[in-house]
């Protein structure tokens, strides 16, 4: 565990990951194996994780919540409620960002639409003051 814990401080989360697949492969069937599975979600809900997927985490998490009597299971509900919190807090943002386009999209084209309009009517003014501005002889 304190190989995993120094690889994931480090930020080499396959390395951490990887020596806990083989102890679970070694201690298959254990409680320890099951403990292993629990940090091996820990470690996939980590942002820091350049390979963090929240549906993957979602996932790793509750294979560990569906092995028999997991003793993290308090730990592994709470990663999950904040996983579904952290998806809403995505969901409203990208929401959001959406609508700040919109809304620029939308101001862009009516500045535009000014711009035009201004143009059409300096336009109008100068053809008016070549009319009026030269006496017919």
């Amino acid at each position: 565990m304190a190989a995993v814990q120094a690889a994931a401080d480090s930020g080499q989360f396959a390395t951490a990951d990887s020596i806990l697949t083989a102890f679970e492969h070694v201690e298959a069937g254990s409680a320890d194996a099951t403990e292993s599975a629990f940090w091996r979600a820990m470690l996939r809900a980590d942002p820091r994780n350049p390979a963090f997927e929240p549906a993957e985490a979602r996932r790793s998490i509750e294979a560990y919540l569906a092995a028999p009597n997991p003793r993290r299971r308090t730990e592994a509900g709470v990663m999950l409620r904040m996983l579904d919190l952290a998806d809403s807090l995505r969901a409203v943002q990208a929401a959001q960002r959406s609508s700040a386009e919109a809304r620029d999209r939308a101001r862009d084209e009516e500045v535009q639409k000014l711009r035009d309009d201004l143009q059409r009517t300096q336009a109008e003014l100068d053809r008016i003051k070549k009319r009026l501005g030269s006496p017919k002889p």
